[in-house]
């Protein structure tokens, strides 16, 4: 079994815990109170079932066969008469207000007395557990019991504040008290990995988590950091914490081995998961741009050769328009004037973003003709692997090693700069090329995101 420690939730998620969760069949597991475990899956296309908090693990939450509870299936007592199909009260004025979820199934169930103070709140997940019960124990502060199966308190929580930040930690059971929640993190983590099988993997994605096992001592083995950023020395990573550090990309690795492969005991490896989003491009025919990506590695290209195919792409493609993403406005700044001296109307056909997100860039692509990525080290960048899952035609250069992996002629093709201008106009001039992307496409954007992503971990795990 793998557990991938990830700051995740419904609209919290990182594209590579995404990729690499169904590869090797891992459960995802946050650090923070999740009520909503099936929608979060469901949000991300994974089984329910594959999603839970951290402290689910320790209430027994996992065993219990989720339900869809109902209000008639609420244990209300006898002293409240139903006043509206969610509200109840009783004959001194006290309320019981149950919120229903998609417009059905039991959320929160209120108490409040008679003057109109709420003094407890009961909340259920999305599979219909009561999962903890807060009580107000001061302005702006309630005490949250997290509950197993028998509605007994496991944890005690101290929540402050409009966001109920976490001030202090309690484990019932044993009668133990943290004054942070970093610190109840790091000992629940403890527990774990102390009660692990040599089979099992734990891969810590959350960067909670981590900055949580700093202090920590266990033993590292089958431990994984599985880095969800870029990596800098700033990070401070604890490298013999984990038996494995894995970095997004190979420039990370390598530069990580620079500074840290002599001093550490952790083996050093890289993922190669890129995302196989299914979504569909949205280009028309009155709509012809290319994404043209310098990537990463732009400050090593020569920007006078790069100008001259733009140029000689419009020459090829008047009515084109080009979308440049640039590495920061280095990048961009270094660009712009050997364009302009080759023809300054060329910059009214093109539009830079430094750095852009990726929602930004998936809307992009989606709308593009063509894809060109420049970049020259071995990585496979967010924009290669949009387009790929797109359906649109992807040019990389022939020099990037990595990048021969995933680009054949069934979705683009590998060229030197030289060849870069002519192979793009007769890409955008052949429509048929376009059809002939989505054949079997499901079956390449499995092997894509699955077969490849796996044969790497095993690496990674072995």
């Amino acid at each position: 079994m793998t557990l991938i420690f990830s700051d995740f939730g419904m609209f919290n998620h990182n594209r590579t815990v995404i990729g690499v969760q169904p590869v090797l069949g891992a459960t995802v597991i946050t650090p923070h109170l999740l009520v909503m475990k099936n929608a979060a899956a469901r949000a991300h296309n994974m089984p329910f079932g594959s999603v839970w908090s951290i402290y689910d693990l320790f209430t027994g939450r996992q065993a219990v066969r989720d339900v869809a509870l109902k209000v008639a299936d609420l244990q209300i007592s006898d002293d409240y008469a139903r006043e509206t199909p969610e509200t109840f009260t009783s004959a001194d004025g006290r309320k019981i207000l149950v919120t229903l979820r998609d417009k059905a199934f039991v959320g929160e169930v209120q108490y409040f007395d008679v003057a109109g103070k709420l003094t407890q709140k009961d909340i259920y997940d999305d599979g219909g557990f009561l999962m903890s019960r807060e009580t107000p124990i001061a302005p702006d502060v309630v005490r949250a019991e997290l509950l197993d199966a028998g509605g007994q308190p496991i944890f005690e929580l101290t929540r402050r504040g409009r966001w109920g930040q976490i001030s202090k930690v309690k484990y019932v059971p044993e009668n133990l008290s943290f004054d942070s929640e970093n610190k109840a993190l790091r000992w629940a983590f403890e527990q774990l990995v102390a009660k692990k099988s040599t089979d099992e993997r734990f891969l810590v994605a959350s960067t909670q988590m981590r900055e949580a096992l700093r202090e920590s001592w266990y033993e590292p083995k089958g431990v994984a950091l599985l880095l969800t950023e870029r990596f800098s020395k700033s990070l401070d990573i604890l490298f013999d914490h984990y038996e494995a550090v894995v970095f997004n990309n190979q420039a990370d690795l390598k530069q990580a081995q620079l500074d840290y492969g002599e001093r550490t005991q952790a083996k050093l490896a890289w993922n190669n998961f890129i995302a196989s989003d299914h979504i569909q491009r949205t280009f028309t025919a009155d709509h012809r741009q290319i994404y043209l990506t310098l990537g990463a590695a732009s400050e090593a290209l020569n920007y006078e050769k790069i100008a001259d195919k733009i140029k000689e792409i419009f020459d090829y493609q008047p009515d084109l328009r080009m979308i440049i993403q640039v590495d920061g406005r280095k990048s961009r700044d270094n660009l712009v004037p050997h364009i302009k001296w080759r023809g300054a109307e060329q910059l009214d056909k093109i539009e830079f973003y430094a750095n852009p997100n990726t929602s930004f860039i998936k809307r992009k692509i989606t709308e593009s003709m063509l894809v060109i990525n420049l970049t020259e080290h071995d990585l496979v960048a967010f924009d290669v692997a949009m387009a790929i899952a797109a359906h649109i035609p992807v040019l990389g250069l022939k020099d990037n090693a990595v990048m021969q992996t995933y680009i054949s002629d069934d979705n683009g093709k590998l060229v030197s700069m030289d060849q870069l201008a002519m192979v793009a106009k007769e890409a955008v001039a052949n429509l048929g090329f376009y059809s002939r992307l989505a054949d079997d496409l499901a079956r390449k954007q499995e092997t894509l995101s699955s077969d490849k992503t796996a044969e790497r971990w095993s690496e990674i795990l072995e």
